[in-house]
């Protein structure tokens, strides 16, 4: 990663332009062509230097039901639960943790009925040794900006 990385990735994380071609603006901000932008962040996640580019979007106000997941998998079955539960729509993270509950992921679905039906797919498969939902008593809204 670069200077002109770390200029853009600063830039993006804070001042993502909502227009037609948010790449061409971030582009003239940063005196950079189109293509090179598009090309520095293409590569920063095939690098996983980044996951994804994306709006957040508050699911509560949208009506919908989201949940923290702790799970405990055997190890030997850990690589295959994660891949299967990364499949399901409205996973939004999940990450290997060093712990008894060493899967943790986020879910969120357009109710309550669906997430537990998903919870119980999840509890299902071979490896999953114990589930605890962990659903949010309470929100705090935090922006969270990285300065490269």
């Amino acid at each position: 990663m670069d200077d002109r990385d770390r200029e853009l990735l600063n830039k993006a994380q804070r001042e993502f332009p909502l227009e037609q071609r948010p790449f061409a603006h971030l582009a003239q901000e940063l005196d950079m062509g189109e293509q090179e932008v598009m090309q520095r962040l293409h590569r920063l996640k095939q690098e996983k230097i980044i996951r994804r580019i994306g709006a957040v979007f508050d699911s509560q106000t949208l009506g919908y039901t989201s949940c923290l997941v702790a799970a405990k998998v055997d190890i030997n079955h850990l690589e295959n639960v994660a891949e299967k539960i990364n499949q399901l729509p409205g996973v939004t993270h999940n990450y290997q943790r060093s712990h008894e509950y060493n899967l943790w992921f986020t879910l969120t679905t357009s109710n309550q009925t669906v997430l537990d039906e998903l919870i119980k797919k999840i509890n299902a498969l071979p490896g999953v040794q114990a589930l605890h939902p962990l659903p949010a008593s309470k929100v705090f809204q935090r922006q969270v900006t990285f300065h490269l």
